[in-house]
């Protein structure tokens, strides 16, 4: 299956981390806490690895919710902008269904539900509208219903 998607043609559409609120918070989050730790408490160990672990806890938070899709003809493909090792593939005809949606307080996610009525989310903070209506229409040319239920 790697082999067919290594050939396959995707068009990604993934928004800017440096200008989304998610990005900046995710990579502040890191500076900050890099800075706390090196200048405000370097001989103190205990409190150093307290602030390193609230400030990874935050990063992997904003993070988590920097997700981008990539669509061919076969394939879906969901990675992750900060982390890069991550990727999930699924196969067109395996979605019955997306949702496009707002939780409260969280960014713009991609629901997706497999044939066997199994849901997954995917939460994309650093996409702007005109990303999302690129996208949809990408999914619609390919066969996939997409209900699109954000607020704005």
């Amino acid at each position: 299956m790697q082999d067919n998607i290594d050939s396959e043609e995707f068009k990604f559409f993934k928004g800017d981390a440096t200008t989304s609120f998610r990005g900046i918070a995710s990579y502040f989050s890191i500076i900050f806490g890099l800075f706390i730790i090196c200048l405000i408490c370097p001989y103190n160990l205990v409190l150093s690895l307290i602030y390193l672990l609230v400030f990874l806890f935050l990063f992997s938070f904003m993070s988590w919710q920097m997700c981008y899709f990539g669509v061919s003809e076969k394939h879906l493909i969901i990675k992750n902008q900060n982390f890069t090792w991550y990727k999930k593939i699924y196969n067109i005809e395996n979605i019955s269904g997306i949702l496009i949606y707002s939780p409260s307080k969280r960014a713009d996610s991609l629901f997706i539900t497999t044939k066997d009525n199994i849901t997954y989310v995917y939460p994309a903070g650093t996409l702007r509208k005109n990303d999302w209506a690129l996208l949809i229409s990408a999914l619609h040319d390919n066969g996939i219903k997409v209900r699109d239920d954000r607020n704005h």
